[in-house]
């Protein structure tokens, strides 16, 4: 059973919003949790990334653009090409229609990823990032056992069991899952007798699960802080409060300069607003904000093929610019009187705007949904009224 410690090393952590309530279902966990899973795919391609950014998986911006948005994916037939190693992908010059969760096939095809190539890319000597085209987990392998975050659900799990067995002999030990929701913690059992490892928030709301998708037991919780010891690989968790989710956990290998997060932001793009109802995102502004100033060569993200770190640096700079601009707002509207004040947060969501990221993906149809919810996380739920102090003095 892993030991829990505080760290002697690694980045700093900030104190701990511990929140034990149970919190409502976000409505893309309840629609992954009762989706049955797609046709198997072919065999996971394995990719070598080395010290080059991993942004050429093969059939992965592809699939992924047009999982996520896919009124911008390329045309029949036509072939989208990848940037080269260490470059970034230019921005179209005529931005594409905007992608409305509106069907139950842009649903599934969001939640089981569409045209999707299964890939296992080594990042560092025994660590590996496996891509399905719709979901991401970490992979670290020793020879005493394998590490695996996120299974998601059954199919997904035993294909990801399959790739395990493609690049190791042991195997899958340790399971760690990112945050609660039942679209990441599903298909635990596919992998007998494996440590299941959560943060505590996890419990409550595995409690609450309709449907029988998350993890019959959790073996190991922690509060603030866990090192995971993977055949002398440090693999640190960090929780540092609500982000996406109440148990929203960074992973960190700092030998390695690796780190995985999971829901907190898409490249150079806005996450549809559909998925947002329970991010608190005063608590993902904060998350972003002190992972960007670690150390690191990989960023893995739950959701999509790459794993540049400057696509984690650039949704930090958003979410700053963001939570700025809605805390000035509300500062002034705190100005105007009790109408006044809530008239002002309502508007807020049609009048604000970030020309800056105006280029990126889902920017019209999704930014108003992030200016709502950095209003909710700062004032409708910690505040409400003028002469209150929603910021707790910070």
């Amino acid at each position: 059973m892993a030991s829990i410690r505080r760290p002697a090393r690694g980045p700093a952590r900030q104190a701990s919003a511990r929140l034990r309530a149970g919190v409502p279902l976000a409505a893309a966990a309840v629609a992954a949790a009762a989706l049955l899973a797609a046709a198997a795919p072919a065999e996971a391609e394995r990719v070598v990334c080395g010290d080059r950014l991993c942004t050429e998986v093969p059939g992965g911006y592809a699939g992924w653009k047009k999982a996520w948005f896919p009124q911008a994916a390329p045309a029949a037939g036509e072939r989208a090409e990848a940037p080269e190693a260490g470059e970034r992908a230019e921005a179209p010059a005529e931005r594409a229609a905007p992608v409305r969760m509106d069907s139950g096939a842009a649903w599934a095809a969001a939640v089981h990823g569409a045209g999707r190539g299964h890939t296992m890319t080594e990042l560092a000597d025994g660590v590996y990032h496996y891509y399905d085209g719709a979901y991401s987990s970490l992979v670290v392998v020793s020879p005493e056992g394998v590490l695996v975050t996120d299974p998601a659900h059954d199919a997904r799990a035993a294909e990801l069991k399959k790739a395990v067995a493609g690049i190791a002999d042991a195997p899958v030990t340790r399971i760690v899952l990112t945050h609660e929701h039942y679209d990441h913690a599903g298909g635990t059992s596919s992998f007998e007798g494996a440590e299941v490892i959560c943060h505590e928030n996890c419990i409550d709301m595995f409690r609450m699960d309709p449907f029988g998708t998350a993890p019959q037991k959790v073996d190991t919780e922690f509060d603030e802080f866990m090192e995971i010891d993977v055949g002398g690989i440090a693999v640190e968790l960090h929780y540092m409060g609500p982000a996406d989710g109440h148990a929203a956990t960074v992973i960190y290998l700092p030998e390695e300069r690796i780190v995985a997060t999971a829901d907190l932001y898409l490249p150079r793009a806005l996450i549809p607003g559909a998925w947002q109802e329970d991010v608190n995102f005063v608590g993902k502004h904060r998350v972003l904000g002190e992972v960007a100033t670690w150390d690191i060569r990989h960023a893995v993200n739950a959701h999509s093929p790459g794993t540049d770190p400057e696509d984690l640096r650039e949704n930090a700079r958003f979410m700053a610019d963001l939570y700025e601009e809605v805390r000035g707002r509300i500062l002034e509207a705190r100005e105007l009187g009790v109408d006044g004040y809530f008239e002002a947060l309502l508007r807020m969501p049609q009048e604000i705007e970030l020309e800056e990221y105006s280029d990126w993906e889902g920017y019209e149809e999704h930014l108003p949904r992030h200016v709502d919810r950095m209003i909710y996380s700062m004032a409708w739920s910690t505040c409400g009224l003028p002469g209150c102090d929603p910021f707790h003095g910070r």
